[in-house]
């Protein structure tokens, strides 16, 4: 449905009646995809957003304010700090706003009282939470743990905890017996983090006694470090993937041995983006086209390997950059041909030059926006990435779910929607929240459990606009 919007209203600059009927469909994630097809609008849809955002019914309304978020233009970001406006009362509208003003709003997170205002409750401070996590590391979130009063809620302090453990803090944890399964998941999901101190395996608890999903404990564990044997005569598939991460700890010899042995084993998104990022992190060679099939984690593993040497992730992406071109020139959607495109930026090869500059010439508002800083790595000459780059970089390899930060990108969403959605019906409709996880009721709910709002957030969460990006800083 989103390639269909973008195609039908890239160059019209008020939505034409279809993509209105859009924000009015019965799916939530339908009515997103319309309110993200709105970006690619001018002053005049913008204008048009201003007039109808507070018009038609909560759902459309929720859809609108997304919109906003995602325009992220001067003008629309003062509807989302309407939106998010402080009330006497708890507001579903607000709730689900607060998760868009700290994920997009510039200045979340820049005076945390006055942040903290605008929730009404318990549950809408949680979603302001929910929503810095899902920004850079321009916050500090014991800031916010001086506002949480003499009895804090459980479920804010883990959500602090988190935060505070990815910026390579310490928590300040209870006893493991005394740890609730909400507080052990972020302790393990916290420590993940490139800045995070890892978890010693006695402190994290022996995974019989993990209640949380295996994948969050796995990817934790990484002291004492595991050997390329712990793999043998195992299958790495479904949650025991996530013990990929524990490359990060192995010598860079065994990287290379253990490499070999998980690349015949793991198929499929997003365990092998998992796999070539944290070889590509570890700033080392990457497999060559021979006797390796291209797929979208080859190019995961290569930006991951520009970010550390630039040079040698040229060179082997000018090794796959034939693959990429017969990717990138067949027929199918933009997201199957977005991963060659990065690797033809890197490759820096003049026939690239041309076929890119061709397709952006030719692109949709919102595919333009997307293959012109692409564009420009290919121009780059230097052999190191200036930061705007690198965080360009770090957020399409977080979008391939590339390595540890790949990892983070796409479980994270999935903690934060157990933590807001774990008690209500829509997470019953949710396979990616399925089963409930014991101690994640610490946080009380405004509206009934069956609220459709639910519906809304948890297509927010699980979907395009809403992830955890790498913190570096």
């Amino acid at each position: 449905m989103m390639l269909l919007l973008g195609s039908a209203f890239t160059l019209l600059q008020v939505p034409d009646a279809s993509l209105q009927q859009a924000l009015r469909a019965e799916v939530a994630e339908h009515r997103q995809e319309a309110a993200m097809a709105l970006v690619v609008g001018d002053e005049e849809t913008e204008a048009w957003l201003a007039r109808e955002i507070d018009r038609g019914d909560p759902k459309r309304h929720r859809a609108l304010t997304l919109a906003a978020a995602w325009m992220g233009t001067e003008g629309s970001f003062a509807l989302l700090d309407q939106a998010a406006a402080s009330g006497r009362r708890p507001d579903s509208d607000r709730a689900f706003a607060l998760v868009l003003f700290g994920r997009f709003h510039p200045d979340a997170g820049v005076a945390p009282k006055e942040d903290w205002k605008r929730a009404a409750s318990t549950y809408e401070k949680a979603c302001l939470l929910v929503g810095l996590l899902g920004r850079e590391s321009s916050w500090n979130p014991n800031d916010y743990r001086e506002l949480l009063g003499r009895r804090p809620s459980p479920a804010l302090v883990a959500l602090l905890d988190l935060a505070e453990q990815r910026r390579g803090g310490t928590p300040a944890l209870g006893a493991a017996k005394e740890r609730s399964g909400l507080q052990q998941s972020a302790y393990a999901l916290g420590s993940v983090g490139a800045l995070a101190v890892p978890i010693n395996g006695e402190v994290l608890g022996p995974l019989s006694n993990w209640t949380s999903r295996r994948s969050w404990w796995l990817a934790a564990r990484r002291i004492p470090k595991r050997t390329m044997e712990s793999f043998e005569g195992t299958a790495v598939v479904g949650d025991d993937a996530a013990s990929i991460l524990a490359l990060y700890e192995m010598e860079p010899a065994e990287v290379d041995k253990a490499f070999q042995l998980l690349n015949a084993k793991v198929a499929g998104s997003p365990e092998k983006s998992w796999l070539w990022g944290a070889v590509g992190d570890r700033g080392l060679p990457l497999p060559s086209p021979e006797g390796n099939e291209w797929g979208p984690h080859v190019a995961a593993g290569l930006l991951r390997l520009s970010l550390v040497d630039l040079p040698l992730a040229r060179r082997q992406a000018k090794a796959w950059a034939k693959d990429a071109r017969k990717q990138f020139s067949a027929r199918g959607t933009f997201r199957d041909r977005w991963p060659a495109a990065l690797v033809m930026a890197l490759a820096a090869e003049a026939e690239d030059s041309a076929s890119l500059r061709k397709t952006i010439e030719a692109a949709s508002g919102r595919e333009r926006l997307q293959l012109t800083p692409a564009w420009k790595l290919l121009l780059h000459r230097g052999e190191t990435l200036d930061d705007k780059k690198q965080l360009e970089v770090r957020r399409w390899s977080e979008e391939l779910h590339a390595g540890r930060s790949g990892f983070l990108a796409y479980e994270g969403p999935h903690w934060a929607a157990y933590v807001l959605l774990g008690q209500t019906q829509a997470a019953q409709f949710r396979l990616e929240l399925s089963p409930a996880l014991p101690g994640f009721d610490l946080l009380p709910l405004d509206a009934a459990a069956d609220d459709a709002f639910y519906l809304d957030l948890a297509a927010l969460l699980l979907g395009p606009a809403y992830r955890w990006p790498e913190w570096t800083e």
